[in-house]
């Protein structure tokens, strides 16, 4: 019973911690980007902007004629209600507005966490079983020089390579939203590539330093001098230890797609998360960007947490350290 308590109080200081990180997020977004130049009434007006009257009455309509903290305390007050509130610019619902957008970056993450997943366990392992020969050093020199470059540079590199130069993939990713997106998967090779290609190599070196830590452990050492050796000794003793670090892997993966994934959209004007997001902060939606801004966040700290109470459940010496 100890035990369990004990957990139950480590999960909860966990949780609490991530809604206050989750909170901050959103005081800190939502003052920065009121404290901006221009607001969303002036976006929605357009040239009628000019007429001190229409600006006024649009900005009363909206609200953003009240102190900021006011207007955070309401937005944070529907939130907690799981309302995300309404555009300050289309007066919609924000979560109808970011339906279609969160489902086309779910296609994206998809997809490209299914190649950096078996790309990055792939090449990891293999460098790991070829430690220290060139095989090795080849995998170490590519994957640093892979996490060296931007997502905007890779991407114009490949909409230059496969797009304008060879022109057998699209340069832009216009989905169209009448359309199922699977079909029209060619749009989203581009951008899939670039995100892969860009986070392979910090998956690649993390699945290659757990699994030498673990090839390197007394029971592996024991298993081999026992005579177990080759596919056997891989899949019986080694990957199953690598699972704890693997976890972990996700985590990060998961969190930079979180954020990452937001340059990337807007390279290939693929019409996401990342792409509403830079919208709203462009007409000054300060709802809508902090309705983005929690949810990426929140798929951050949350992605973390797991993994960290995942890894407290698969290893008995972080739960020791948690009590």
């Amino acid at each position: 019973m100890l035990r369990l308590a004990t957990g139950l109080r480590t999960v909860a200081t966990r949780v609490a911690v991530a809604v206050l990180t989750i909170a901050a997020v959103s005081l800190v977004v939502f003052v920065g980007v009121s404290l901006l130049p221009g607001n969303a009434a002036q976006r929605a007006l357009g040239v009628q902007a000019a007429d001190p009257q229409a600006l006024q009455a649009r900005m009363h309509e909206v609200g953003l004629d009240r102190p900021v903290l006011v207007r955070y305390g309401d937005w944070m007050s529907g939130l907690v209600r799981g309302d995300l509130g309404r555009s300050l610019v289309s007066q919609r619902p924000i979560s109808d507005e970011l339906g279609t957008a969160f489902r086309n970056t779910g296609v994206l993450s998809a997809f490209a966490l299914l190649f950096m997943v078996v790309l990055g366990t792939t090449f990891g392992i293999l460098a790991a079983l070829a430690h220290g020969r060139p095989a090795d050093r080849v995998v170490d020199v590519v994957t640093l020089a892979f996490m060296a470059v931007p997502e905007f540079v890779i991407g114009t590199l490949l909409v230059a390579a496969f797009g304008t130069g060879l022109g057998v993939l699209p340069a832009v990713s216009l989905i169209d939203s009448s359309r199922p997106i699977l079909d029209q998967l060619d749009l989203v090779v581009l951008p899939v590539a670039t995100i892969v290609i860009v986070a392979v190599g910090q998956v690649t070196r993390m699945i290659r330093a757990a699994t030498i830590d673990v090839l390197q452990a007394p029971h592996i050492e024991m298993a081999a001098l026992r005579g177990v050796g080759g596919w056997r000794l891989l899949l019986r003793h080694v990957l199953p230890n690598t699972i704890g670090p693997t976890i972990h892997v996700l985590a990060l993966i998961v969190a930079f797609l979180a954020g990452g994934i937001v340059v990337t959209e807007t390279v290939f004007q693929y019409p996401g998360v990342g792409m509403a997001f830079v919208t709203a902060v462009s007409n000054r939606d300060v709802t809508t960007v902090c309705a983005i801004a929690v949810i990426i966040s929140a798929v951050y700290v949350v992605a973390n947490l797991l993994a960290d109470l995942a890894q407290m459940a698969l290893n008995p010496r972080l739960r020791a350290a948690a009590r």
